[in-house]
């Protein structure tokens, strides 16, 4: 276990000073997505709510209760990989430099490839699962030893 300021980052990622850390993923102009949808997600088959933003800089995924709070997003294919995105806002990536690796959405440079494989949402380049730290902890994490969150699609 790390200190006290590690452990309250992996539990508050939102609640930190600290910048988004994490290395440059993409260079090309970002491209443009097609079609709207929100994420409900469930923890053990059970619904728990929808994804989120917000925290310091309204850049860190979380669950919300209400749908009416969930992101609209949008899916696009490019070089290769799929990539998420709340058009007009920023693309979903995870803080590889942050205790537990918080999901966030921020600029195309660091925009991360996801794919879904059944009810799971998954960064492409580590092959983590979409995950919460504890179920009484909002935030959202790429870290296979969370427990995994799944996803269902929803059009909007």
């Amino acid at each position: 276990m790390g200190t006290t300021l590690e452990t309250t980052l992996e539990t508050t990622p939102h609640a930190g000073d600290k910048q988004f850390a994490g290395s440059i993923k993409t260079s090309d102009p970002a491209p443009q997505g097609v079609g709207t949808f929100k994420y409900r997600l469930s923890l053990n088959g059970t619904p728990i709510g929808w994804l989120g933003k917000g925290g310091s800089q309204s850049m860190w995924a979380f669950v919300v209760p209400d749908v009416n709070d969930a992101v609209i997003l949008q899916w696009y294919a490019y070089g290769g990989a799929n990539y998420l995105t709340i058009p007009g806002v920023g693309y979903m990536t995870w803080s590889g430099g942050l205790s537990g690796n918080p999901v966030a959405f921020n600029t195309w440079a660091y925009a991360n490839g996801w794919k879904e494989e059944g009810s799971l949402l998954i960064a492409v380049d580590s092959g983590a699962p979409l995950s919460v730290y504890r179920s009484d902890v909002p935030w959202l994490y790429a870290n296979p030893s969370y427990s995994v969150v799944g996803v269902t699609r929803n059009n909007v």
